[in-house]
């Protein structure tokens, strides 16, 4: 625009210049003319002054009106880029706002910050409520509804001291405080910061809920002790084992020992016998005490019902007792007159075990002049073929504490009167008789008081025989002329197993061969001539070849009438899968070593007779 106003500025002053020389030439050729003229142009020059001077007017104004025009679109500019910037801040906010929100909700933090001067909030999370059961706008309202919330009433209040704290300075503090809404205690711990803004004295407080953690550390200390417990309980086990152990088998070894010397003195002799026996009977069940204990724990006992008379139940137990009674000169009493239903299905095996488990502790706890009962009793009211049995046994001992009440089920606690006393055991049988009695779905209690006596009370529920009972003929275990002339075949790799094992079949009057592994009783009996072997007796754990495979070669053989020979398992692991594991190699029968010779009778008739 400038350029443009510039030009024509240039061009009448050229047109003025021109003018200006025409007029000198026609003056300098005329006066006359020039006199004329001269008015005339002076009146023209003033009109292109006039001109000119409008159109620099006219130009300066064009120029003003670009000028605010530009300036207008540049404000406009500004204004827009402000408003998109303002925008845009406004924007985060609101993201960071939600976002804060959604966090504050979550966590287990209260953030609060209120003035110094009226403890009057400014701001608190609003998960406050989640945390301590206190409303958002209550806690504005009143910071002080915190105070009643502390378990502590005794406790220094938080609020009372924040005036101690400087600007620039914090404090800490725990505290139990009980939610509102549900009454459950909460641990927290609590920071608090003092800071100026704005000249304004503020108190910012973090208050973190440490409730979890401190279950979680709660829970980590009582394993640990736990497990702490349990270490120094099998220490003591161990140290209880050491000393039971070694009293049977010092005891036996003492008592052969003194057999050897008196040889000839056979009223001595049997007399040692008799305590190598029973030190041996008590050495068998301190160990099984301990192998039964780690089965249940690992969950390798089942149960095997089969048909039961409660009162031939107590008939054995009673016959089994009677010498221990008798030497400690107590009363025994055992019936069942409150009893409808005597048949029933369980496991024979595991209730006795329950119940001279429990009749032991009575005789050994019980002084001389002492009683002892054993009652069971049935409820009237029967469902779903079941019975309803109470069984209570009761002593008049030495009672237990309070104390040892309370553990009196877990394994390897033995009260230490028990010790003083100098009474042996593992301290495993109550444990193994609770666990019995929970896989019979039964419940046990008991009640006892020191110097009056103890009393356990059984409750079970048990399947009710349906079928008429018929009574299979009694062997005589004594008939030995039917087992003459009777061969067996006897596989057993230790040399005194064998040993006594030939003895004892001697004594039937049956002659025994012997096998020292598996191998060799296959070799044997597929050599040997159809019925020359009436029997195997085959021990399960031997070298070169077990007892599960030489059966299954056995049963493998061509000749069906020496692979069909009856086949009896003798092993010292005689728990159910075990027998389960003889019956589907092949076997007939199963015997449990050290022989029981009740167990061997049974086995000899059923298999030879």
């Amino acid at each position: 625009m400038k350029k443009r106003l510039r030009t024509t500025v240039i061009i009448i002053l050229i047109i003025i210049m021109v003018i200006m020389f025409s007029a000198r030439y026609y003056l300098f050729v005329s006066n006359t003319i020039y006199s004329e003229s001269v008015s005339h142009l002076t009146e023209i020059y003033h009109q292109a002054n006039r001109s000119l001077n409008n159109l620099i007017s006219s130009n300066w104004t064009n120029m003003h009106l670009w000028a605010d025009s530009l300036a207008l679109l540049m404000l406009g500019f500004v204004i827009r880029r402000n408003q998109l910037k303002l925008k845009k801040k406004d924007t985060e906010i609101l993201y960071r706002d939600e976002f804060f929100s959604k966090v504050l909700v979550n966590v287990d933090d209260v953030f609060l910050m209120m003035d110094a001067e009226k403890l009057h909030v400014d701001y608190i999370s609003p998960n406050i409520e989640k945390l301590m059961g206190i409303p958002e706008r209550k806690a504005r309202e009143n910071i002080h509804e915190l105070d009643q919330l502390v378990k502590n009433k005794e406790a220094l209040l938080i609020l009372d001291q924040l005036s101690a704290i400087k600007p620039g300075q914090q404090g800490e503090w725990d505290r139990e405080y009980i939610h509102q809404r549900t009454g459950e205690l909460r641990w927290f711990h609590v920071i608090a910061f003092c800071s100026n803004i704005q000249d304004k004295k503020k108190y910012i407080l973090v208050m973190s809920d440490r409730t979890k953690d401190r279950n979680i550390n709660k829970a980590l200390e009582e394993a640990a002790d736990a497990a702490e417990s349990a270490n120094r309980a099998k220490s003591t086990f161990l140290s209880n084992m050491s000393h039971d152990i070694r009293t049977p088998m010092n005891a036996i070894i003492g008592f052969a020992t003194l057999a050897i010397s008196n040889i000839d003195n056979e009223k001595k002799v049997k007399e040692y016998l008799s305590k190598i026996l029973s030190s041996s009977n008590h050495l068998l069940s301190l160990i099984n005490d301990v192998l039964d204990m780690s089965r249940i724990e690992s969950g390798k006992i089942y149960l095997d019902e089969t048909e039961v008379n409660l009162s031939d139940v107590l008939h054995d137990i009673k016959t089994i007792i009677s010498g221990q009674v008798h030497a400690k000169q107590l009363e025994l009493y055992m019936d069942t007159m409150d009893v409808m239903d005597e048949d029933v299905y369980c496991d024979k095996i595991r209730l006795n075990q329950v119940l001279l488990n429990l009749l032991s502790n009575a005789i050994k706890f019980t002084p001389p002049g002492g009683a002892i009962s054993v009652r069971i009793s049935q409820s009237p009211i029967a469902s779903d073929g079941k019975g309803h049995y109470e069984i209570r046994i009761k002593d008049t001992g030495i009672g237990m504490s309070k104390e040892f009440l309370e553990h009196i089920f877990n394994p390897f606690e033995r009260e230490r009167i028990s010790t003083v006393s100098k009474i042996q055991g593992t301290g495993l049988g109550m444990s193994i008789v609770k666990n019995i009695i929970n896989m019979m779905n039964g419940t046990i209690g008991v009640k006892s008081e020191q110097g009056k006596g103890t009393e356990f009370i059984i409750h079970l529920d048990l399947r009710l025989q349906t079928k008429e009972k018929v009574d299979s003929p009694i062997c005589n275990a004594k008939d030995y002329e039917y087992f003459k002339g009777k061969k067996i075949l006897l596989v057993e790799d230790n040399d005194f197993n064998r040993e006594i094992a030939a003895e004892i079949l001697g004594d039937y009057g049956i002659t025994v061969d012997v096998a020292e592994n598996g191998q060799e009783a296959v070799n044997k009996v597929s050599a040997s001539k159809p019925g020359e072997y009436n029997l195997v007796l085959m021990d399960i754990q031997m070298p070169i070849m077990d007892g599960y495979e030489a059966t299954r070669r056995i049963r493998a053989l061509n000749d069906l009438s020496l692979a069909a020979i009856r086949i009896v398992a003798m092993s010292a692991n005689a728990y159910d899968e075990d027998r389960m594991a003889a019956a589907e190699c092949g076997m007939n029968g199963f015997i449990s070593k050290p022989i029981n010779m009740k167990e061997l009778d049974r086995i000899l008739h059923g298999m030879l007779k």
